[in-house]
């Protein structure tokens, strides 16, 4: 989901540069952008289904699920010859989709991960990954890299320990709120906001979504926090729930109704995903990041931004403590936080090149 709302930017500014846009994706996908962009075409292009282990280290999960990435590059390869065979585009632009390129077509590439973090006594591993990156990558003509330059890079290493591919471009952080007008960012009408004393904003795979979700759910009804949970889940049928103790919850926002709560929300809990940090650092709020176990690139943007940015915590030292103690660790980082405007020449000039 992360991947897809931070390509609605791209979407619309391609659709304003009055290029014809087709969204090849799964439904849930789908569902979740046309209602951002309801005149968007579509075509179907499925994905690997990817679940994590409820343990502390994803690694052997990891390496089982090599063959499937194998099986699914070169399916990808299939499915995107058949759309260009279909559509005949000027371009392919595809989210960390390594195997959706066309020697026909002109194909771009946007990744944050230009190297991949690996776990304690696997560190090794890491050049040999950035070389096939690298290698990947150089079938683009273009790889789109949603990052700043350093030193402010929200990033880090993922983008910038080694260096950057020559095809690569620096086109700045991407996040679902920006706009290059002043239209809005949502067909849905904006509506009153209650607030309340926190906003879980959940992600990721499962089974660690509902872990943390349950662990939440139960600390703050127990606590007595009055709270909002949006739990990322777009169906054909959004859900609300109202809780004991003044907790609601939502199984999906709007772009225009998700940005409402983000930015009247006092205190924010939520992963440590880059599409999250990115939206964060759109909007200028600080937050709580919870990093998913095991999941080592979510592991090192919550060190990254810990005490700078953000506030990090495990998911094992929820139970720990309370979540005012939580709150008031994390508050001075609050007064700290300034909305950043980011400079859309460099996306501009990117989407102008196609």
């Amino acid at each position: 989901m992360g991947h897809a709302t931070r390509d609605i930017p791209i979407m619309k500014l391609c659709l304003k540069r009055g290029f014809r846009v087709i969204l090849a994706s799964e439904p849930s996908i789908i569902y979740l952008i046309q209602r951002e962009i309801p005149s968007i075409e579509t075509d179907y292009f499925p994905g690997a289904k990817i679940t994590y282990s409820a343990g502390k280290t994803q690694v052997w999960k990891l390496i089982r699920l090599l063959p499937k990435g194998i099986y699914w590059y070169f399916k990808e390869k299939q499915i995107t010859a058949r759309l260009v065979k279909k559509y005949n585009p000027l371009a392919i632009i595809s989210d960390n989709r390594y195997g959706c390129y066309n020697k026909k077509v002109k194909s771009i590439l946007i990744t944050h991960q230009l190297m991949l973090k690996m776990p304690k006594g696997f560190s090794w591993f890491e050049k040999p990954f950035h070389w096939l990156i690298k290698t990947l990558i150089s079938r683009f003509e273009y790889c789109w890299v949603p990052d700043n330059a350093m030193p402010y890079s929200l990033a880090g290493d993922l983008v910038h320990k080694y260096k950057l591919p020559k095809n690569s471009i620096l086109v700045g952080p991407l996040s679902r709120f920006m706009s290059f007008d002043n239209d809005t960012s949502s067909n849905i009408k904006e509506t009153k906001i209650d607030k309340k004393d926190l906003l879980v904003l959940l992600s990721g795979p499962e089974p660690h979504r509902s872990i943390l979700h349950n662990k939440l759910l139960k600390k703050t009804s127990v606590e007595k926090m009055s709270s909002v949970f949006i739990t990322g889940k777009p169906g054909i049928i959004d859900r609300y729930l109202m809780h004991e103790n003044g907790i609601a919850e939502y199984s999906h926002a709007n772009t225009t109704k998700l940005k409402q709560f983000i930015e009247s929300s006092e205190n924010i809990i939520c992963r440590s995903g880059y599409t999250s940090i990115m939206d964060l650092w759109y909007i200028g709020k600080a937050a709580i990041l919870i990093p998913t176990p095991g999941q080592t690139e979510q592991e090192y943007l919550a060190g990254y931004h810990n005490g700078k940015n953000h506030y990090t915590l495990s998911q094992y030292d929820l139970d720990k403590t309370s979540l005012p103690k939580i709150i008031a660790a994390y508050n001075p980082l609050k007064a700290t936080q300034k909305k950043m405007q980011p400079l859309f020449n460099s996306l501009i000039n990117a989407v102008d090149s196609i």
